[in-house]
């Protein structure tokens, strides 16, 4: 038996549910002025094609390597930010899930007074169910741990996948546009290539975000599949995963959320309803294929 439902509900853990929105928030609110600074890297190589004037190599490769510093020290103030949220949501999770803190991986707990002080920003109500109800409290503590564990996994995991196909796109139009102008403007090599010098911090951008997607993406099909063969075992024969394994899975899941680069809070909006719809009916399916 399991009380996640009633328990994910209480004021304690919605406080934390809150002070993590809020500096996951932070983080993504850095990464909005990591943006400018991309979008500046990417609009001077076309003012420099239209104003060649403009072109003093010793003002573009300072302004360059600017950029590229001022993006790597964002990097350390969002990293840490990050880590913050993660805990929390670790916190929040085994609280859930009756695991017992990795102080190994995840070293200290965040501070109540910083808890407090974040989920104080938090405005809003509507963090409530956090996970499926249809995760009922007749259910097996094992069983609806893992049935959480891979709502957490499943829903970021197609969400990055779109968002992959989105910055590979952005990355062909852009370069496939300077190069083409460039071609029509008949723009020696040389001096092409000091245009283009200013686009490396946009470059540097997409090829992390691009990569980081890919590796998070390989990572979290790995766990479904470590979650789906231990509720395919409990169907055949009854038997219920180890703590181990529900700890296993859980510092996996938690080593990923500290990785930078989550996906746009405008791209999950656009998918909510339908993935909270998806998620509801699997559930659903699965606890029938379980108990059945």
């Amino acid at each position: 038996m399991n009380n996640i439902i009633s328990e994910q509900n209480n004021a304690g853990n919605i406080q934390l549910l809150k002070a993590q929105r809020v500096a996951y928030t932070i983080s993504k609110n850095c990464s909005i002025v990591e943006y400018v600074i991309v979008a500046i890297s990417m609009i001077i190589p076309i003012v420099l094609i239209f104003k060649p004037s403009l072109n003093q190599q010793s003002s573009v490769v300072i302004f360059s390597g600017l950029l590229m510093i001022i993006s790597i020290l964002l990097d350390g103030f969002m990293k840490n930010r990050t880590s913050v949220a993660a805990k929390i949501q670790e916190q929040f999770d085994n609280n859930l899930f009756h695991l017992n803190w990795n102080k190994l991986l995840c070293e200290n707990m965040v501070e109540n007074e910083d808890i407090i002080r974040l989920a104080k920003r938090y405005k809003k109500n509507d963090l409530n169910n956090w996970y499926s109800t249809e995760i009922k409290s007749d259910l097996n503590q094992e069983i609806a741990v893992l049935l959480c564990q891979k709502t957490n996994v499943f829903w970021d995991k197609d969400l990055r996948k779109k968002y992959k196909v989105i910055l590979y796109t952005i990355l062909a139009i852009y370069y496939l546009l300077i190069v083409s102008i460039g071609y029509m403007k008949n723009i020696p090599f040389e001096s092409f290539t000091l245009i283009f010098l200013p686009s490396l911090t946009f470059l540097k951008y997409q090829i992390q975000l691009i990569s980081n997607q890919n590796q998070i993406i390989k990572k979290k099909e790995s766990i479904i599949t470590k979650i789906n063969e231990l509720l395919n075992t409990f169907k055949t024969t009854n038997n219920l995963p180890d703590y181990s394994d529900l700890r296993e899975i859980q510092n996996a899941i938690y080593s990923l959320r500290t990785h930078l680069n989550k996906v746009p809070n405008w791209l999950y909006r656009l998918y909510k309803n339908s993935y909270e719809y998806l998620t509801d009916n699997s559930i659903r399916m699965k606890i029938n294929e379980l108990t059945n």
